[in-house]
């Protein structure tokens, strides 16, 4: 039975990639998406509904599952860390949409920086609205290279919450989340065969060579150029975060706004790796 999945702060769809490799059987009903070019890409590739700020969300269609990847730029170390007093420290109003959505489970992402933001107010504040909104957390910080092999680090805060007492149990229909039998193991092996393989590219990328050998290999297609007209290439940073050639790339925006898109985005291969061990404690 399918999972009804709301994503908010979608971007391009990260979080709802990474629970489809993790083996849970989702149905994506709705996003909730402002930028404008991040939202064209959600049209693209999943067609429903887009309902546009989170919080002017009033009366959402019912799910089983919110994701949110909330904004990070409040807790960053990259942004100026105004934290809870930045606009858009968005948690509550998170915790709110998935209450009125009726969702027994919250999958977030954010950066590592959440922990420590604002003295550790941020990530109170985290805790403190969960629990108001009746939900227990579990929690974990990756890193996308230690986890899956990927070629860079990109070191993420993810969480699992779910409405008290309903720990095993997702949705009215009572289905249950969980990974398919197999996958952990089957992942295991691969990343194992990825690091006993070991494959010269240190002429195109140097120091980073190995790296992003290992990464075409546990993606099963070679990396494009890293450069396009003296440029970073899009194309390239859409296959650093493990997502599907085009994905991004393939909406027919500019290159820029690629790069945005990509650079706020998560790696879905890295988010199934963290949601699949937080199910499983």
């Amino acid at each position: 039975m399918s999972l009804r999945v709301g994503a908010l702060c979608a971007g391009y769809g990260g979080l709802e990639l990474g629970l489809q490799l993790a083996g849970i059987d989702t149905d994506l009903i709705w996003v909730s998406e402002t930028d404008k070019h991040a939202s064209a890409v959600l049209d693209a590739r999943f067609g429903v509904p887009n309902l546009g700020d989170l919080t002017q969300i009033v009366d959402s269609p019912e799910v089983d599952i919110v994701t949110a990847g909330f904004p990070c730029q409040p807790v960053s170390h990259a942004g100026k860390g105004a934290g809870v007093h930045d606009e858009r420290w968005l948690i509550r109003d998170v915790v709110t949409v998935a209450r009125q959505a009726g969702a027994q489970w919250i999958f977030m992402e954010n950066v590592r920086g959440l922990l420590s933001a604002n003295k550790g107010e941020a990530f109170g504040q985290v805790l403190d609205a969960l629990a108001e909104g009746g939900f227990d957390a579990r929690w974990a910080c990756v890193r996308a290279d230690q986890s899956v092999g990927a070629c860079h680090r990109r070191d993420r805060w993810f969480a699992v919450a779910y409405s008290s007492g309903e720990r095993h149990g997702g949705g009215q229909d009572g289905g249950e989340v969980g990974l398919l039998d197999g996958r952990d193991e089957s992942q295991t092996r691969q990343q194992q065969r990825a690091r006993a393989e070991p494959v010269d590219r240190s002429s195109a990328f140097g120091v980073y060579g190995e790296a992003v050998a290992r990464w075409e290999r546990i993606l099963g297609r070679p990396a494009p150029a890293p450069t396009d007209d003296g440029k970073l290439s899009s194309r390239f940073v859409e296959w650093m975060m493990g997502l599907p050639d085009g994905w991004v790339t393939g909406v027919d925006l500019s290159h820029s706004q690629e790069l945005k898109i990509l650079g706020n985005g998560v790696v879905p291969h890295q988010a199934a790796a963290a949601y699949g061990w937080l199910l499983e404690q």
